[in-house]
């Protein structure tokens, strides 16, 4: 039976809507949404990071087309989602600290996240306390720390406003508060400018966009696609297993509310057997009409 065919329940006129056959239809569209992504394969890479920062003009940069609104401004309130390429979407989300509306949007985003994004703009200097509140709200939304990790990825952006010993500074510091205050590490660090690239092959090539391009296409897509089909593959088999024992625990109630039924039947019929022999045994020798046409 495939995932997507519906169970028919029949249901009996006496009977509500049981508990038990609510469960299964949840189930079963939950199953058949996890199959139709298994599927798919889509990759959700997604960035995060405060307003202005230039998340959005990062993903320009990655697509190498101006999909996104680039603002100073309060541009992005909403989650956009854009195809890059191999079935991956670039997911662009409302800047966090700036409305509380925005965060929830954002955080809606990064639930399905196979990828995270951090972007950081080296114009305001090293993470600032909220950032690092902000990575730690991010850890605790994935199924465990670890997977976060291995799935995390820190981008600092402008870094024409540094020499090398200012950004080395300024990264180390920042590495380190990650670490003290999120317990994160081994995660990988790209460093770029969005300026530079958009302003033509000499300074792209110098922009550090390409090194991230290449990172996330041959590292991070194929490595998510395998994550996301064994963890989807898992999910949909304890989905699976539900479904036997809702079944199960469905057919068991029908069972049960037959048999009941079948024992109410019997003790009506044992009742009226009751009446017949008393009205046999009284009024056998009086009244006229036989005892056969009286049953009938």
């Amino acid at each position: 039976m495939g995932i997507g065919k519906k169970i028919k329940i029949k249901k009996d006129k006496s009977m509500r809507k049981t508990e038990m056959s609510m469960s299964l239809c949840d189930l079963q569209n939950e199953a058949a949404r996890l199959q139709q992504e298994i599927n798919e394969q889509k990759i959700y890479i997604v960035n995060a990071g405060i307003m202005n920062h230039g998340k959005s003009s990062l993903f320009n940069s990655l697509l190498g087309r101006d999909e996104f609104k680039v603002a100073d401004k309060r541009e992005t309130v909403i989650c956009q989602e854009a195809l890059w390429k191999d079935n991956t979407l670039l997911v662009d989300t409302p800047g966090l600290a700036a409305d509380r509306s925005d965060d929830e949007t954002a955080r809606d985003a990064y639930k399905k996240a196979d990828a995270i994004i951090y972007v950081h703009t080296l114009k305001v200097g090293e993470l600032q306390r909220k950032e690092i509140e902000a990575i730690q709200h991010l850890a605790k939304i994935f199924e465990s720390a670890e997977y976060f990790w291995q799935h995390f990825c820190l981008v600092f952006t402008s870094f024409e406003e540094y020499d090398d010993t200012a950004i080395a500074a300024l990264k180390e510091k920042s590495l380190m508060d990650i670490a003290s205050y999120c317990q994160g590490m081994k995660f990988p660090v790209f460093i770029v400018s969005n300026t530079r690239y958009q302003k033509g092959a000499t300074l792209r090539a110098k922009s550090g966009i390409a090194q991230l391009k290449q990172y996330l296409e041959k590292d991070v897509i194929a490595k998510c696609k395998a994550d996301v089909f064994q963890r989807k593959s898992q999910e949909l088999y304890r989905l699976k297993q539900k479904m036997l024992e809702e079944i199960k625990l469905y057919q068991m109630t029908i069972e049960k509310q037959r048999n009941m039924r079948a024992k109410e039947c019997q003790d009506k019929i044992d009742h009226i057997a009751n009446i017949l022999d008393v009205v046999k045994d009284t009024y056998d020798e009086t009244v006229s009409i036989p005892i056969q046409d009286a049953k009938n």
